[in-house]
């Protein structure tokens, strides 16, 4: 993906029209004008509410590594703030934070219709999320488990498997 931005941002790329399908196929939507090779990539943007600064910079490193954009905030009300003017595909939110807590912002979100992931590093949290469907990760978690989860929401119909299992991974 580095490589076709880069040539998509620097100087004019003519190719064949024929190669169109090809870059299609594997790189996303694309087209070619007289000058510019165009690629349109659709990147997940992730809203990450984690007012830890050191996890929020392992989990958007991670998950920027995986293909997504990841929009951070470090509370809920600044999270808030950030919903009002940018889309969101899907928002990963810490439950214990200082101010609103996450699952609070969360039902937030999920009225908004955006798909949520909520996590935590106390073990008794999940009792308290008392019949709220929202996958949920307690820490520390496997970064693969982050991105198999994230995985299967933005891609629903893989599996067609029910998300809102608590404490499954």
């Amino acid at each position: 993906m580095r490589l076709w931005t880069a040539l998509a941002n620097g100087p004019g790329l003519l190719i064949p029209a024929e190669c169109n399908l090809l870059l299609e196929h594997m790189f996303g939507r694309c087209y070619v004008d007289h000058i510019h090779l165009h690629l349109v990539i659709h990147m997940a943007r992730i809203l990450l509410v984690e007012d830890d600064a050191a996890v929020e910079q392992t989990l958007s490193e991670f998950l920027r590594s995986i293909g997504n954009c990841v929009i951070s905030a470090s509370s809920a009300e600044q999270a808030r703030l950030i919903l009002v003017s940018d889309r969101v595909d899907l928002a990963l939110i810490d439950c214990l934070m200082s101010g609103e807590q996450g699952n609070s912002f969360a039902e937030h979100v999920s009225q908004l219709g955006i798909p949520t992931i909520l996590t935590s590093g106390d073990p008794h949290y999940l009792e308290t999320l008392d019949g709220q469907e929202v996958p949920f990760l307690p820490k520390p978690f496997r970064l693969t488990a982050l991105e198999d989860l994230v995985s299967r929401i933005l891609q629903p119909n893989v599996g067609n498997q029910s998300l809102a299992t608590k404490g499954s991974l």
